[in-house]
């Protein structure tokens, strides 16, 4: 059995932010569901004292936008090392090496970290959605490490399959959630009408006093 070309030695989650919005609508039908965007950033660079090691490192954004509100607004960064097997590739090849195959390892990485995280929120469970880093152009930037650093920014992904998923895998937790916030909402509702009632029959029989 030979080493496969690129090779994971550890990987790590260094940051996750996860908020969830308070002002999300779950889709009631698969025809209103939307589009959710999802920045992801790869960057790697060369480890000075191993040539053949490279650091790897995922960054994900899940954000706000005009026209859509994700169910969670997240910010989340994985470091790696792997190490690159195959003598016959150059300095650029193995560099593209690492940030397609090692950051798409990374993101399905992510992917059911987040999914674990997000289970235990308001809105179930959200699964990133499929992308591809095959053809991601790597730009050169100087580096901590001494070494060679590229990065390479994957085009926004947008899946509405995705979408569908993450609402078909708790559609009652969903709407049960949707719910108590609209409860919730018409209680306070109610409350702060009947504070405002109380406070003028008040006003009104002070009045009469004087």
């Amino acid at each position: 059995m030979t080493n496969p070309p690129l090779q994971l030695e550890q990987s790590f989650f260094d940051h996750i932010q996860i908020d969830a919005q308070r002002d999300y609508e779950p889709p009631d039908s698969e025809q209103a569901l939307v589009e959710l965007p999802v920045d992801v950033e790869v960057k790697t660079a060369k480890l000075k004292d191993d040539p053949d090691r490279w650091n790897v490192i995922l960054h994900v954004t899940v954000a706000r936008h005009d026209t859509t509100i994700p169910p969670y607004v997240i910010d989340a960064e994985c470091w790696s090392v792997f190490r690159v097997n195959a003598e016959d590739l150059d300095e650029e090849q193995a560099a593209q090496l690492s940030v397609v195959t090692g950051g798409s390892i990374l993101y399905s990485s992510m992917r059911e970290y987040l999914g674990m995280l997000t289970a235990r929120g308001p809105w179930g469970g959200y699964f990133l959605p499929t992308i591809s880093l095959v053809g991601a152009e790597l730009s050169k930037t100087g580096g901590p490490t001494g070494g060679r650093k590229s990065a390479a920014k994957a085009p926004t992904a947008r899946s509405k399959a995705a979408t569908k998923a993450n609402a078909a895998r708790t559609p009652k937790a969903r709407s049960e959630a949707s719910r108590k916030a609209n409860v919730s909402r018409g209680a306070a509702g109610r409350s702060s009408a009947a504070k405002k009632a109380a406070a003028t029959r008040a006003a009104k029989k002070r009045g009469k006093k004087t």
